[in-house]
């Protein structure tokens, strides 16, 4: 690079403070914003002695330019090629389909117009193609997952890289200046590699194998004749096995294979084909793991196993997404910005690259001995001071984590009104009113795996009139007590003026991950097998303060190792209106079927106040249900079928089924509850085809065979869904269609219930005894909610 020697000695870079996740848009920032952050994060960067960084398309050329001629670091330009999804022709595909040449073609042009948006602007390393593509063969999600093992994807992988060789060509041609190279897991598929893309420049390659790449260096020489660069590599900050940060192994990690690189490069009598790397990564990414949950929270989760690091135990996964950075991130203030605190291996790698790898009396022996004064230990001492001003930017186990005011007024309009004396009604509405609430945020950290947070409420002056007679800050009103006749005996002033407003807790532990939450609120499982939804949803926004309300209050536990797959729940009312539960869910791939089982038991049946019986909380009484699903593919479908085993408590009761003709006189028949009306059972098939979607389910549910309300979401969000509720069948399709910017979705919903209700006029002289159906809601087996006889049709047009 400008006529020099160059070994790339490089970072992958990102901007994600904390809080955010790979939506947030740092190049959409202002100009203001940029230029402070690069300033910390660059500067950093060059004295470490870092001259490359990898990022994503996206970036502006102006920043490339600026990265470049401010901070003489170069950039490597990654385009994905599809690797998580590509829009075409306005519709999201996922998963691309590297056969189809349409796709490709839309693929290819859009890597291309990038290529020419760079044209003479300086700074620009390299292009480089994909990011684990042939991961993305094997893998179902986003998320890292174990690293697949052999090349059982062949057909597939061959249609993947000739597709690579067409790109190298066709980058070639817009752009001769530059080198190319590809981002490949490992060296799985190398053959095909060879034969497909024959005028690759540089095989750059993903690889964690520990403190030796071993023969890969060997290998590609054999197959592929092409210098090597590692595209990302490096060791995480988190010993998996004692649940610590390990800052030490990570810096003696680096180490070794920054000497095995150096010993690798041109010269010095070995393979000699290697050109240097990007580290992965320059700082923590706090929003790896789940991706969209716990985003301000630095999880220990280990996501794969790797046997190549210290911290492995058979069977166990040990590999840390969140802790990877060379450097720790600090909690971000309001506008994004935070603080670095390099680690152990930031100063390893440091004194490491003061060596110049290409100088004319640089061989192995002086390698090895500049390597061996490098010590981890050392690196470590000299990081301390950062994590100690990590720690105390946190106060390290307690910190005020979070304050805000809520300062309100409220005027009725009124003219000439006086507030009344305190504890005297209102008999004329106070003009104006004021109410002042805050609340405090305490965090505690004990260990790096336990984390919880308390939220407390404090109220200012409360409205003696609100315009809403129903809000949480009227448990600060005065109150009046009276005595058995009624005389007021004393106004108590300034009651239950602090109050516990939420709280959580994350524990980690190898075994399992338990979160606690009250009043917090949880996400369903539907997305997770629970077909009927018995563990729903518990978001509730402002209704929390509304009413006032101490729910949800339980605890999740999700089993890791061992147990992956396995996850409980309990509490005493995980969701608005439920009994007191336990619930239990395992989830498992047996071939081809992706299968989960959910139970649920009450303990105890939830006590109903007065206040409950207004409300939209009014629980069923205490049962068991237990479900089953399935899911596979079924050629071009998506297939899943369930069963339900939901109130067998009610098998017994009794219920009325009347029987109206027109003209003749009404005629009611008396029914019991079987133990067959306890079952239920859905089937449901979805089929995805560029621009056209459908879906198409059905269900027949037993008289008592109640599920919970569908909370997933099918395609567009639409309204009409399953109730989830017994005594009824239902069949329920819709579909969408893309056509230029609009896409169009109607669905249709049909339901009927198995026993109809029973209506208030029906004929008193002959059924005496008989009472309209929903009378009582809680006791009621047969109270028809939401499962009427219904036909509905809706339609959702959309323009992008």
């Amino acid at each position: 690079m400008d006529g020099r020697d160059f070994m790339v000695k490089g970072m992958n870079w990102d901007y994600f403070p904390t809080g955010t996740n790979y939506s947030y848009d740092f190049w959409g920032q202002s100009d203001e914003f940029i230029r402070a952050a690069l300033a910390r994060e660059m500067s950093l960067m060059r004295a470490m002695g870092v001259n490359a960084v990898r990022m994503y398309v996206g970036v502006p050329p102006r920043w490339v330019r600026y990265i470049y001629e401010t901070y003489g670091i170069w950039t490597v330009i990654n385009h994905p090629l599809g690797r998580y999804g590509f829009t075409f022709d306005g519709v999201w595909t996922p998963v691309v389909d590297y056969s189809n040449p349409n796709q490709k073609a839309a693929i290819q042009a859009d890597f291309i117009a990038t290529v020419k948006r760079f044209e003479g602007t300086p700074g620009v390393l390299m292009w480089l193609l994909g990011n684990e593509n042939n991961y993305g063969l094997s893998w179902k999600s986003f998320e890292i997952e174990a690293l697949p093992v052999g090349e059982r994807d062949g057909a597939r992988a061959r249609h993947l890289y000739r597709f690579f060789g067409e790109v190298v060509d066709a980058t070639h041609a817009a752009d001769p200046t530059r080198p190319v190279a590809m981002a490949n897991g490992d060296l799985q598929y190398i053959d095909i590699i060879a034969q497909e893309c024959r005028n690759l420049d540089i095989f750059g390659t993903n690889v964690y194998r520990g403190i030796s790449a071993r023969d890969l260096y060997e290998v590609v020489k054999a197959k592929l004749g092409l210098p090597i660069v590692y595209t990302e590599f490096g060791a995480d900050a988190f010993n998996a096995r004692d649940m610590r940060e390990d800052q030490y192994s990570q810096a003696r990690y680096l180490l070794g294979q920054w000497q095995e690189i150096y010993e690798m490069s041109a010269g010095k009598g070995r393979v000699g084909n290697c050109i240097g790397g990007l580290v992965f990564q320059w700082s923590d990414g706090w929003w790896k793991y789940m991706q969209e949950t716990n985003l301000d929270v630095h999880d220990t989760n280990a996501s794969w196993p790797n046997g190549g690091y210290d911290d492995y135990v058979q069977g166990n996964n040990n590999m840390n997404e969140e802790w990877w950075g060379i450097c720790a991130k600090g909690m971000a203030d309001g506008r994004g910005n935070y603080d670095l605190y390099p680690r152990a291996a930031y100063y390893a790698l440091r004194d490491a690259w003061r060596l110049d790898a290409y100088a004319a009396s640089v061989d192995t022996t002086a390698i090895r001995a500049h390597f061996g004064r490098l010590d981890a230990a050392s690196a470590e001492v000299e990081a301390r001071g950062n994590r100690a001003a990590l720690l105390a930017s946190a106060s390290d186990r307690v910190r005020v984590s979070g304050l805000r005011m809520n300062l309100e007024t409220y005027s009725t309009g009124a003219v000439g009104t006086n507030s009344p004396a305190l504890g005297e009604p209102a008999a004329i509405p106070v003009g104006f009113d004021k109410m002042q609430s805050f609340f405090v945020d305490v965090q505690a950290s004990p260990s790096a795996n336990v984390t919880g947070t308390v939220s407390f409420n404090v109220l200012g002056n409360v409205a003696l009139n609100p315009i809403d007679d129903i809000f949480y800050e009227k448990r600060g009103q005065p109150l009046v007590v009276e005595d058995a006749s009624g005389s007021t005996l004393e106004t108590l002033i300034g009651s239950e003026r602090v109050k516990v407003y939420r709280a959580t807790l994350a524990w980690d532990e190898p075994w399992f991950r338990l979160n606690g939450f009250f009043r917090e609120g949880h996400y369903h499982w539907g997305y997770e097998g629970d077909f009927f939804n018995l563990y729903r949803e518990a978001y509730y926004g402002p209704n929390i303060d509304i009413y006032n309300a101490d729910v949800p209050l339980g605890v999740e536990i999700v089993g890791k190792k061992g147990l992956n797959g396995l996850t409980f729940a309990f509490g005493p009312e995980l969701w608005w209106g439920a009994n007191p539960a336990m619930l239990a869910k395992y989830r498992r791939q047996l071939g081809r079927f992706q299968t989960t089982g959910v139970v649920q038991v009450d303990v105890a049946e939830k006590q109903i106040s007065v206040f409950d019986e207004t409300s939209a909380s009014i629980p069923l009484p205490k049962t068991q249900k237990a479900s089953l699903h399935v899911a596979t593919p079924f050629g071009p479908f998506q297939a899943e079928v369930g069963g339900l085993w939901s109130g067998q408590n009610k098998v017994g009761d009794t219920f009325y089924i009347l029987n109206r003709t027109p003209g003749q006189p009404d005629e009611v028949r008396t029914d019991e509850v079987y133990r067959s009306d306890a079952f239920g059972a859905r089937l449901r098939l979805s089929l995805e085809r560029g621009r056209f979607r459908w879906y198409g389910q059905t269900a027949r549910m037993g008289l008592v065979a109640d599920g919970g309300y569908t909370q997933t979401t099918t395609f567009t969000g639409w309204g009409l869904k399953d109730t989830g509720l017994g005594n009824q069948t239902n069949v329920i399709s819709g579909f969408t269609y893309n056509t230029g910017n609009f896409q169009f979705g109607p669905n249709l919903l049909w339901q009927k219930p198995t026993v109809g209700p029973i209506p208030a006029d029906v004929d008193q002289v002959l059924y005496p005894t008989v009472t309209p159906r929903n009378v009582s809601i809680q006791r009621d087996p047969f109270a028809v909610r939401g499962n009427r006889e219904m036909t509905g049709a809706e339609i959702v047009i959309g323009y992008d």
